[in-house]
């Protein structure tokens, strides 16, 4: 059996100690550290929580489409099409060569959970708060939430019913 290796790595800071979660350290590039510093005039050591957030690789948005007419629907190769010409009118020909996939749609509701690269994030997020106009029909995206983990979608606060009696 091989000897089982602590949580956290030390690595040697100045006067202080740096430890970091191994796992999300090396793979994510997103640490939670816990600096301690250690000085020979302070009694005790002093801890304090630093957080550093990388850039995550992929960012979800969850986004819905409305036109000013309310009776108007479009199917998801519409919808696609509605966000590729924003990222064309915003970014030109570089601007609709990103990748974005659209994960989930609704055809009811025409809201949608996007993925996109973290580096291209704001570019999107940017294109679709601007766009006005689809095939001259006003229409505006409203980005309802934002996060690099899909799952944050799972269970919205905002959505919860509360049954009380």
């Amino acid at each position: 059996m091989g000897v089982a290796r602590p949580p956290f790595h030390r690595r040697k800071v100045g006067r202080a100690d740096l430890f970091c979660c191994r796992s999300q350290c090396r793979q994510i590039r997103q640490s939670f550290c816990l600096l301690v510093v250690s000085d020979k005039n302070l009694r005790g050591s002093t801890m304090k929580r630093i957080v550093s957030k990388g850039d995550a690789p992929f960012y979800y948005l969850k986004v819905l489409l409305e036109f000013e007419d309310k009776t108007m629907t479009v199917d998801v190769l519409t919808f696609r099409t509605v966000i590729m010409k924003a990222m064309m009118s915003m970014y030109g020909e570089v601007g609709a060569a990103i990748q974005i996939d659209i994960l989930k749609y609704e055809d009811e509701t025409m809201s949608a959970i996007l993925r996109v690269a973290g580096s291209n994030m704001v570019k999107l997020w940017g294109a679709l708060t601007m766009l006005s106009y689809y095939d001259e029909k006003p229409c505006a995206f409203r980005v309802h939430q934002v996060s690099p983990f899909l799952m944050a979608f799972a269970a919205s606060s905002r959505q919860l019913l509360l049954h009380t009696e």
